[in-house]
């Protein structure tokens, strides 16, 4: 690799880790250099860099710049609010995040970024000077259109979340001068993703693949996936490989968009065949012997043969691998025959015999069962995976839950193979597809969050399937426009409260910053460190910005009587506050704090007396604490 390469990937490293945290930094961005001798020089370069591809309202945040009366070129400097370069002795406060120049991992930066982000960067990158500048002037007109939207008396954010930056760029590139590698990557990913454009360019870009998208340049990315060197592997239909998103593409615009969307594709797949050959069975070769291929073959057929797309050219690959599969299988069966034992054949002579009904037949058959001969579980896993299979394609009468099939999976786990558990996993796929769509249908009839959790609950029955980010995403959207409309006295109501607390601990993908709405019902607890007042201080008025905004933004209640839980010291009493009171609180702190430090380096006594009486009055208990640390 170039000099020239690796001095853009490092830059791009940079780039990547501001843009995935200009919204939220609550962190400080260090990039740390190594070559003492160089590094003003290698400073000026980077921050040179920093600033030709950077939006001017994202160097305010990392400049911490608010003067809006202010229209001079703002330039980010190397000592920043939030961005900082520093040598290697040089000490990073608290928490941040470093980006060592010397040992920087550009693949493992670009894997973990999101891909608007890497696309906003990577669309930036390539501009030249007209074009960058171009392109912040409508980054600037988008925010001052934002800006006029909104009501006077609200404060504006005055900057974009990147998904805005992402669809400006689209907006800009509108899949022009690209190879059909890149068109196809970004319309596979916005068509899968929908929600990730604004809904006239999905729109245009529905229309662009109905006129640009057709046999020759879908074929090729066929080809040009199947050449990537993270697709010859075991993995290649698995729902995370480019082969199963290309497939799940075609899969929607077929059906989601068929009242838009006239594509027609023919896929010719006489290669697919050999590229099976070639690649992935010497994997199989390689990694199983002679004696478990064929089980290994035939595991293969069955998961081709579970994936479920409708779209024709699926079912044209999956054939034409499958008549790959069954060559090899006839091959390896010819080469192994001859193994059988007198156990063997009397098992396989009985089994025939036998016809399971039910798990609880097989359950029984299973315990009645005895193998003397290790080698000759694989003949009754065979047929127990098979009839594991039979009967729940054919449980009509019967409804299994997941939960005990798992466990009878986890009972019973020798004598089965991956043939029951690949199944048994499509089971629960499509269980969570039911049980979105019926959440989807129930959640329109929910009106508290005592329903929501009762409907919640309801989903909890089927185990830890539930938990995935689909399904909880659904019921805290839901929970947010019920708390939208939630009066004071029910956004304080400890019932309220708990509920919101109860189903925020049952879930598992939630990340609760998305959903600032749901997050002023559920965290309301501050700890106050005194022996650290500063940064307590900081963080107090962190959270009352928060929730201002959030309460703006939203049209919400008259945020002055919101209760706050404060704790002081991690002491075990927590003490209800009113919102109004915060200020006050702070400026309490601050006082007792300047009493201290005068009483110790003067030596001056001095009682302190805060002027507030209706705050002094309501919060009596929470400030005896805080007298009693000072006088301590």
């Amino acid at each position: 690799m170039n000099e020239k390469v690796m001095v853009n990937e490092k830059l791009k490293c940079i780039l990547y880790t501001i843009f995935s945290n200009y919204n939220n930094l609550s962190k400080k961005i260090y990039i740390v250099l190594d070559d003492s001798k160089n590094s003003e020089k290698m400073s000026e370069d980077i921050l040179k860099k920093i600033n030709q591809n950077t939006p001017y309202f994202i160097k305010k945040i990392l400049a911490n710049f608010n003067n809006e009366n202010d229209n001079s070129v703002l330039k980010l400097k190397k000592s920043n609010q939030y961005l900082e370069i520093v040598d290697k002795n040089q000490n990073t406060e608290g928490e941040s995040i470093l980006l060592d120049m010397s040992s920087l991992d550009f693949n493992d930066i670009e894997r973990k970024c999101d891909y608007e982000v890497k696309f906003v960067v990577d669309y930036i990158f390539n501009l030249d000077e007209i074009g960058k500048s171009r392109f912040f002037k409508e980054v600037e007109k988008t925010i001052e259109k934002d800006k006029s939207k909104k009501d006077k008396k609200e404060e504006s954010n005055n900057n974009l979340d990147i998904n805005y930056l992402y669809n400006i760029c689209i907006s800009k590139y509108m899949w022009k001068d690209s190879n059909d590698a890149a068109k196809m990557e970004n319309w596979i990913y916005n068509i899968i993703n929908p929600n990730r454009l604004h809904s006239d360019l999905l729109e245009k870009m529905i229309e662009i693949i109905n006129k640009e998208l057709n046999n020759l340049n879908f074929d090729s990315y066929l080809r040009y996936i199947l050449s990537k060197e993270e697709n010859k592997s075991l993995g290649y239909i698995s729902m995370s490989s480019d082969l199963y998103k290309l497939l799940l593409f075609e899969d929607m615009l077929r059906i989601d968009y068929s009242d838009k969307c006239t594509v027609k594709i023919d896929l010719d797949v006489e290669y697919v065949g050999k590229w099976w050959s070639e690649n992935i069975l010497p994997i199989f070769k390689e990694r199983y012997s002679k004696k478990d291929l064929i089980d290994k073959l035939e595991l293969e057929i069955k998961k081709n043969e579970i994936v479920d797309f409708h779209g024709k050219n699926f079912e044209k690959l999956k054939n034409e691998i499958i008549n790959e599969i069954e060559k090899e299988y006839e091959n390896e069966k010819e080469l192994n025959e001859g193994f059988e034992s007198e156990e063997k054949v009397s098992l396989e002579s009985e089994l025939k015999t036998k016809k399971s009904k039910s798990i609880s037949d097989l359950q029984e058959l299973i315990e009645k069962t005895d193998i003397k001969y290790e080698n000759n579980i694989e003949t009754l896993r065979d047929y127990c995976s098979d009839e594991f299979i039979d009967i729940l394609e054919n449980s009509n009468n019967e409804n299994y839950s997941l939960k005990d099939l798992e466990q009878f999976l986890e009972d019973n786990k020798e004598y089965f193979n991956d043939k029951a558990y690949i199944f048994f996993e499509v089971c629960v796929q499509k269980q969570i597809q039911k049980l979105e769509q019926d959440l989807l249908n129930d959640i329109c009839e929910v009106k508290t969050l005592k329903d929501l959790k009762e409907l919640h609950d309801k989903l909890l029955e089927n185990g830890e399937f539930v938990k995935c980010e689909d399904l909880e995403t659904i019921v805290f959207r839901k929970m947010e426009t019920i708390v939208k409309i939630l009066n004071l006295a029910e956004i304080n109501d400890e019932e309220n409260i708990s509920i919101a607390n109860q189903m925020y601990e049952n879930t598992s993908s939630i990340e609760l910053e998305k959903y600032p709405i749901a997050e002023i019902l559920i965290c309301r607890d501050i700890n106050i460190d005194l022996n650290n007042v500063k940064e307590t201080i900081e963080d107090l008025r962190e959270e009352v910005n928060e929730i201002k905004d959030t309460v703006l933004k939203n049209c919400m209640f008259n945020c002055e009587y919101y209760n706050m839980n404060i704790q002081i010291n991690d002491s075990e009493n927590y003490y209800t506050i009113k919102f109004r009171y915060i200020k006050d609180l702070i400026d309490y702190i601050k006082l007792k704090e300047g009493n201290r430090l005068l009483i110790n380096l003067k030596n001056i006594k001095k009682t302190s007396q805060y002027k507030r009486r209706v705050f002094n009055k309501g919060n009596s208990e929470i400030i005896k604490e805080i007298d009693n640390f000072y006088s301590a």
